[in-house]
């Protein structure tokens, strides 16, 4: 009995992370065929979406890729420590709660860091971070994961996607290093004290 409730435990998991590999794949096409503006509006992160009353966008942006290498990037991410968090959290409103809190305070994090500046952001990884720093913290760091191909542990892995953030792309690169701390800090940090995790 004790496998196959460890077996429902991941399967259920495996089915969340399904569901946002194929939503993040669903929104990758949308850019391709639908209107520029309609996704502009409704699945990026800016000032002007939300003043303009698009607050979906506080949440559809963490879905919302329009290039292969960052769509690549972050399935990489989801699929080597999404199932892990939902295992570990053994709850699926947990799981989702936690991904889009994640997504949330990214982008809180984001609008704050550009205050005075009109931008736009899209892209999973305020939510990914918030997981993948969810598993460090809950793990003491220890849980491993396949970062493109090399096994490390998952706090490895989080340095390491901080320090490519930060160092190797910038923000010249478009890169939201803001709403991946925003999305760590808040993984890390925030949402397992809410819950009672730490």
């Amino acid at each position: 009995v004790e496998w196959s409730s460890s077996l429902a435990k991941s399967l259920s998991s495996v089915n969340d992370v399904n569901l946002l590999l194929f939503s993040y794949l669903a929104v990758f096409f949308m850019w391709a065929f639908l209107p520029s503006g309609f996704m502009v509006n409704n699945f990026t992160l800016s000032k002007q979406n939300l003043s303009s009353g698009r607050f979906h966008t506080i949440i559809t942006h963490a879905l919302s890729h329009n290039e292969p290498v960052h769509l690549l990037m972050n399935l990489s991410t989801l699929l080597s420590s999404a199932p892990e968090a939902g295992i570990r959290l053994n709850s699926r409103l947990l799981f989702w709660l936690l991904y889009t809190s994640s997504a949330v305070a990214g982008a809180a994090a984001s609008l704050w860091a550009r205050r005075g500046i009109s931008f736009q952001s899209i892209g999973a990884s305020g939510a990914l971070y918030g997981v993948v720093a969810f598993v460090v913290s809950v793990s003491g760091g220890q849980q491993r994961v396949l970062w493109f191909g090399l096994e490390l542990s998952a706090a490895q892995a989080l340095v390491a996607n901080l320090v490519v953030s930060a160092g190797l792309l910038g923000e010249q690169s478009g890169m939201d290093l803001a709403m991946h701390l925003g999305g760590a800090l808040w993984g890390a940090v925030a949402f397992p004290r809410l819950f009672g995790m730490l």
